[in-house]
């Protein structure tokens, strides 16, 4: 049965996300703050509050700001006297880079339209190291970074998750990663990566044991002179990448804008990018899955040779671009899935960022027909962002 996916228009801009087909203001949750809800707590600390946790007790309703009307005005002072378990609320504004020591603390801005953390030549914005139960949310991060290291967000063997944070306008030449996680076990969700023009660099990285990538979009990322930017390096065992655009994105001297590594499962993930971009060649593609990766339900649209695809974990995507070979590479021979397509994916509106499926879409129930695979109705996968059983966190 053919199932018409809702109409979206993706991407939204900074500060908003897509839910149920429609964008709207980010929503990073309660914050941890007392008073800064839906609440009625508006009588000026004349009531008998038996909270006794000033620090995010304010008439701010955060732990942070600038102006004065919190406990602290830098993130690093609230950090260094949080204890483990504690909420950090950040109050709008610019503040600079901060390093958690804590093994488990939640750190809410409040919102990646109006927060940013900026980090230096020698530390990323945000680092920590051997940090359980980590959250992150409501930031911008931008910065340099260090070479070898990370401008944005610098994660050593943590547990968490990072949520509704833009990393953008990342620059340099020192080869230095916007997003690095080694080892742990971290869940990226509703990530915005634009406008970061780095060389020689790797937007993000994940190496941990079981990181996940999902309903997040990469825009408008590139070199920005001789060098490249590799979008996402995905090797950790275990990892998954889903759900996720890429759209408009720009690299040099590297094989494949997304590098799908040995043990990375990556499934409903789209790709697209203008043909007439001049940096998309024979020898650079949008997307390379490795042998032994698991490669399923994804769409690359609008490139040269859209797909490099080893083994025959490579299966049930659509490669359709203006190439040689059907606009797949396959690698090192003819070894990937049977049921890989080489048609238009029919998208309602690409060029306006739409890129739900049109009615007669051969990527309706097209994807893979394993149950695990099976939309959040029960269907079978429809390729593409909203398909699978992450097709509705959008």
């Amino acid at each position: 049965m053919l199932v018409l996916l809702l109409a979206c228009t993706l991407p939204c801009g900074p500060g908003t996300h897509i839910n149920g087909g429609t964008c709207v203001g980010n929503t990073i949750g309660d914050s941890g703050a007392s008073d800064s809800g839906g609440d009625t707590d508006t009588d000026s600390d004349t009531d008998t509050d038996t909270d006794t946790d000033t620090d995010t007790d304010t008439s701010a309703g955060c732990t942070v700001s600038t102006d004065g009307t919190a406990p602290y005005s830098t993130i690093q002072d609230a950090v260094d006297a949080a204890s483990d378990g504690d909420t950090i609320t950040v109050c709008a504004g610019s503040y600079d880079r901060v390093a958690i020591d804590r093994t488990t603390v939640s750190l809410v801005g409040a919102g990646e339209d109006v927060t940013t953390i900026t980090g230096t030549s020698s530390h990323a914005a945000i680092e920590a190291s051997e940090a359980s139960d980590l959250a992150i949310s409501g930031f911008t991060l931008t910065g340099t970074g260090p070479s070898g290291g990370a401008a944005a967000l610098y994660l050593d063997d943590c547990t968490g998750t990072v949520t509704d944070v833009r990393v953008a306008d990342i620059t340099g030449t020192l080869g230095n990663d916007g997003v690095r996680v080694i080892s742990g076990s971290v869940t990226f969700e509703r990530m915005l990566f634009e406008d970061n023009k780095a060389m020689n660099a790797l937007l993000m990285v994940l190496s941990g044991g079981t990181d996940v990538l999902r309903h997040s979009i990469f825009r408008n990322n590139g070199y920005d002179g001789a060098g490249g930017m590799l979008l996402v390096a995905a090797g950790g065992t275990n990892t998954e990448v889903s759900n996720n655009l890429f759209e408009e994105n720009a690299a040099a001297g590297v094989s494949a804008l997304v590098v799908v590594s040995t043990g990375t499962v990556a499934y409903n993930n789209v790709f697209y990018d203008s043909p007439t971009s001049a940096y998309w060649t024979e020898t650079l593609y949008p997307v390379e899955a490795d042998s032994g990766s698991t490669f399923m339900n994804n769409i690359a649209s609008g490139c040269y040779i859209c797909m490099s695809l080893t083994g025959s974990g490579a299966d049930y995507n659509i490669a359709y671009g203006s190439g040689r070979e059907g606009y797949v590479l396959y690698q090192p021979s003819h070894d990937a899935g049977s049921h890989n397509l080489t048609t238009d994916p029919l998208f309602s509106d690409p060029a306006s960022g739409d890129y739900s499926l049109t009615a007669f879409s051969p990527a309706v129930d097209g994807g893979n027909p394993a149950a695990a695979y099976d939309d959040v109705d029960g269907s079978r996968n429809d390729m593409g962002v909203f398909g699978g059983p992450g097709g509705s966190g959008w």
